[in-house]
């Protein structure tokens, strides 16, 4: 009988996992159900409750980073959308698509998701009606349509680039444009 030494399962074990950590990083998104059970992700923080209440499985995984809703953005724009009741919504930096599924929830008729990064956005979204994704750079919006409301959640290295933007921003807007600015300090 044949017998492995558990050193040696140890060190093969190690190995698979720093390859599959390799692959992970080379993917642009990650389920969001490994990251909880890895335990890279807990499963109360805001971003896990918020996709499970969404049910966005798909989360933005790049440079080691996971990209989700941002605390306070969605309970913001839940109340606005029900308050306001609007026709159209535009979501610049989607990332997930969680604020676009929210709005598609919340009976918004049209919504256009945008960034560069869509793989986790048509994970979560593609086969939803009224919900058009689109991938480019959220920030070279130009002269479309007008939407009842703009939101944007963007990533902490387009903050400043978004807050120059905003003039030229307000030509796609009509109600409101909700912006959740958050530096991690």
């Amino acid at each position: 009988m044949y017998t492995v030494s558990p050193h040696i399962v140890f060190r093969v074990s190690i190995l698979f996992f720093k390859r599959f950590l390799l692959f992970l990083l080379a993917l642009r998104c990650v389920r969001i159900d490994w990251l909880i059970d890895s335990g890279m992700l807990s499963p109360y923080s805001p971003i896990a409750l918020i996709c499970s209440k969404l049910k966005v499985r798909w989360l933005p995984y790049m440079d080691g980073y996971i990209y989700g809703p941002t605390p306070g953005i969605t309970e913001l724009l839940a109340r606005t959308l029900s308050l306001l009741k609007p026709e159209s919504m535009l979501d610049l930096f989607c990332g997930s698509g969680a604020l676009s599924k929210l709005a598609y929830i919340m009976n918004v008729k049209n919504v256009k998701a945008v960034d560069i990064y869509v793989e986790a956005a048509y994970k979560n979204l593609g086969k939803l009606k009224n919900v058009k994704i689109e991938q480019r750079d959220a920030l070279e919006i130009g002269n479309e349509e007008k939407y009842s409301i703009l939101v944007a959640d963007p990533p902490e290295e387009k903050i400043e680039e978004l807050v120059n933007r905003f003039p030229r921003l307000k030509k796609l807007y009509c109600l409101l444009f909700i912006v959740i600015i958050t530096m991690y300090v």
